[in-house]
């Protein structure tokens, strides 16, 4: 088990990365069913949890990677699905169809 005193060096997270980058991968891919984006969110959590090294006890790193990823992939779903909203908004307006998200446009008879 490891000391709670311990820090996270390049070394130690480069392990961890080694060890967690395929698992951690698959758990996140099922959440976006993208694989670019996939790999960047769990690049993005290893750059974060570095980024916190300081903080972060060697016993905890595991859960905490997760976590941090799992985060990150909802904020990415809530933020793709707000684009495709308004994306889809903007083809209808240009399209000539009439937006449902307008409460305040009256219809023409």
């Amino acid at each position: 088990m490891a000391n709670r005193t311990q820090t996270l060096t390049r070394i130690s997270l480069e392990n961890f990365y080694l060890e967690l980058e395929k698992p951690l991968f698959n758990v996140v891919f099922r959440y976006v069913w993208k694989r670019e984006e996939a790999q960047d969110l769990v690049q993005e959590s290893f750059l974060r949890l570095w980024k916190m090294r300081d903080r972060v006890e060697m016993d905890t790193v595991k859960p905490l990677v997760y976590k941090i990823c799992l985060n990150l992939a909802a904020s990415h779903l809530r933020r793709r699905k707000i684009l495709t909203f308004f994306s889809l908004d903007k083809v209808a307006k240009e399209s000539g169809g009439k937006s449902h998200h307008n409460p305040e446009q009256k219809e023409e008879i």
